[in-house]
């Protein structure tokens, strides 16, 4: 029987278990942060073995990579509603202000920028989908890693070490990035 064709699950199997483990897995995130962040808890809380986490998404390094791009894809989406139809330096700085208060708001994001993954310290800059989406998100054009990564740095400076108002965190970002462009 063809995997689409399950009569208890509606639409794919395969589309079913990546829905419960990505939810079981952002839950996980969430409470536990990424340096505890553990696939037996992510199977046990998805009612499922270690194995199908491994056979469905990989290691953990795989699966966390997975939840923080699907939270970026929507960050990124937020961000591109908030600022259509602007340009250039207006552009840039509308979307690092609305990128840094939608980060703050997503719980998974959030968290995962306070405590990022043991497993690699340059995980923010060096991340090829997080760039692709700050180019992207920001009219760079896929020639410009340099510039997506100095913004990733600007927004995850404004993440981790926030301004107590938002009138002179948005001075800061028109004042000095701003200037760049």
């Amino acid at each position: 029987m063809p995997d689409s064709d399950a009569w208890l699950i509606p639409g794919s199997r395969r589309e079913a278990a990546l829905e419960r483990i990505y939810a079981a897995g952002s839950d996980v995130l969430r409470e536990r942060g990424p340096k505890t962040f553990s696939l037996e808890e992510v199977a046990r809380r998805a009612g499922c073995s270690r194995a199908t986490v491994y056979r469905f998404v990989g290691n953990k390094r795989s699966l966390v990579d997975t939840l923080v791009g699907l939270a970026a894809t929507t960050v990124v989406e937020q961000v591109r509603t908030q600022t259509r139809g602007m340009q250039g330096k207006q552009l840039v700085i509308e979307s690092i202000l609305a990128g840094v208060q939608a980060i703050r708001s997503d719980r998974t994001l959030a968290e995962f920028v306070k405590s990022p993954p043991a497993f690699d310290d340059t995980y923010f800059t060096h991340s090829e989908m997080l760039n692709r989406l700050a180019a992207s998100l920001m009219d760079l054009g896929e020639e410009h890693d340099l510039g997506a990564e100095w913004l990733i740095r600007v927004v995850l400076s404004m993440i981790t070490w926030p301004v107590d108002d938002p009138t002179t965190e948005r001075e800061l970002i028109e004042r000095y990035v701003g200037a760049a462009f």
